[in-house]
């Protein structure tokens, strides 16, 4: 008897911490998400405070700051690949988005030769056309899940009709 008490109360007890771990986990990977939609952005926060520390030269790169930025740029995937299989909450994934966004948007401006002011008015801007780009991407998913799941549906429906045919065809022959 006090053998199963205590069975019952391990069984209890890892379901709260499998609970617990699931929220923590959620947590940690909404965090990661959000930090690596601001992580582009840490070059110019240090260039802003620490304008002589990260103007110097640093490895093969001209200053600390585009070292800085090149770096986000390799840890950011990474990032973002383990935070989505952490499972975060879903509307976490605007900030990379709107941190991707505004790169893209930078390169074609340079490329273009376009003189482009990224005040706070243009990343209000960006953030609005994540948000955009979001809920075409989620609105999209939940399109072929709708698609796969009547896949589903009428092979389920084919498969019985043809159970019960056959089943028919059994009766008959006896």
């Amino acid at each position: 008897m006090e053998q199963q008490k205590r069975q019952l109360i391990r069984k209890s007890l890892s379901a709260s911490n499998i609970k617990y771990l699931k929220v923590f986990f959620v947590f940690i990977s909404s965090g990661i998400m959000i930090l690596s939609g601001l992580l582009p952005f840490l070059d110019n926060i240090l260039l802003k405070f620490y304008p002589d520390h990260v103007s110097k030269p640093f490895g093969g790169f001209p200053t600390r700051y585009i070292a800085i930025f090149y770096f986000t740029l390799f840890v950011l995937p990474i990032m973002i690949l383990v935070a989505s299989k952490l499972k975060p909450y879903k509307y976490t994934y605007i900030f990379p988005i709107f941190s991707y966004s505004v790169l893209i948007f930078g390169y074609l401006a340079q490329i273009f030769n376009y003189i482009f002011d990224f005040n706070i008015v243009a990343y209000i801007s960006f953030f609005i056309v994540s948000i955009f780009i979001f809920i075409i991407f989620e609105k999209t998913l939940k399109y072929i899940r709708t698609i796969f799941e009547l896949d589903e549906y009428k092979t389920t429906v084919i498969k019985r009709t043809a159970q019960y045919f056959d089943e028919e065809a059994k009766i008959k022959s006896k």
